[in-house]
C-alpha cells in the first residue's frame, strides 16, 4: 500500500477533531490516504474502531504511549458515544512499519494528530533523523500564545517521543490552529453530527473565551500539510454529515 508515487498518512488518537480532520484529508487527497492510530484520547485499538466507523477509511493500529491512560474529555470512544460498538477488524500491517516506510519516501506526507509515539518508534526503526527523506511531517503542538491553562496533550502524553522527533516535525501551534479553523456554532448546529461534536465545541470555545465559534484544531494541521489555503470553515461544514 505504501509503494505508490505519493502517500499521506494521518496518525490519529481518535478524538472529535481527529475524525473531522480525517474526513477532510479524505476529501482533499487524490493520492493514497493511510490512517494509523496511537493512544491518546482513547487507546490505539479503540481509535481504530472509532475512526473506521466515523470515516469509512481503512485504519492500521499503532502504539499506546508508555504508561498511557485514556483522556476522558471525548468520552470512552473518543466521540462522545457516537461509535456504534460494532467491532471491525483493522487493516493488516503494523502502523509503525507504515510510517517508517513513509519517512524514507520523498513524496510522502505524515500528519500527526495525537502523541508522537508511533512517529518516534518509526524514526528509531529507520536509524534516526539522518535517514529521513520526506520533508513533510506535521504535528499539532505548542501552547505559546494560547489561553492560560490550555493543555498540550499531544506533547505531554509522550514527552520523550516529542523530543525525539523535534528535528523532523513542523509544529502547528494550538493558537495558529484555533485561529484558522474556527467555525460558526450556528451553522454546525444544523448538521446531524452536532450531537457528538457539541461537547467538544462547548469546551474548546470556552477555552478561548469565544461565544459563537469554536476551533477544530486538527483540521488546521491537515490543511497546512496539504497546502490548502482557502477558507477552512466551508471545508469543515462539508466534513459533517
Amino acid at each position: 500500500m505504501v509503494d505508490g508515487p505519493s502517500i499521506t498518512i494521518v496518525d490519529t488518537d481518535g478524538g472529535v477533531d481527529d475524525v473531522l480532520a480525517v474526513r477532510v484529508a479524505k476529501a482533499l487527497t487524490n493520492d493514497s490516504l493511510l490512517v494509523t492510530t496511537v493512544g491518546g484520547n482513547v487507546s490505539a485499538e479503540q481509535a481504530a474502531q472509532t475512526v473506521r466507523f466515523m470515516t469509512d477509511v481503512p485504519v492500521h493500529v499503532g502504539l499506546n504511549p508508555p504508561d498511557w491512560e485514556p483522556e476522558a474529555r471525548h468520552g470512552a470512544d473518543g466521540v462522545h458515544g457516537a461509535w456504534d460498538g460494532v467491532y471491525r477488524p483493522p487493516e493488516p500491517g503494523d502502523a509503525v512499519n507504515l510510517i517508517s516506510k513513509a519517512l524514507v519516501m520523498p513524496s510522502s506526507r505524515i500528519i500527526c494528530l495525537g502523541p508522537l509515539t508511533n512517529l518516534a518508534a518509526a524514526l528509531r526503526g529507520i536509524g534516526g533523523s539522518s535517514f529521513v527523506q520526506t520533508s513533510q511531517v506535521f504535528a499539532l503542538g505548542g501552547t505559546k500564545g494560547a489561553p492560560t491553562g490550555l493543555r498540550d496533550t499531544n506533547r505531554n502524553a509522550d514527552t520523550s517521543a516529542s523530543a525525539e522527533c523535534s528535528e523532523i516535525v513542523s509544529w502547528v501551534s494550538m493558537r495558529d490552529a484555533a485561529e484558522c479553523s474556527a467555525v460558526d456554532v450556528a451553522q454546525m448546529k444544523d448538521s446531524a453530527d452536532y450531537s457528538w461534536i457539541e461537547p467538544f465545541a462547548v469546551r474548546t470555545a470556552q477555552s478561548w473565551g469565544w461565544i459563537d465559534r469554536f476551533p477544530v484544531y486538527d483540521v488546521a494541521v491537515v490543511a497546512r500539510a496539504l497546502n490548502f489555503t482557502s477558507d477552512l470553515d466551508e471545508l469543515i461544514y462539508h466534513a459533517v454529515a
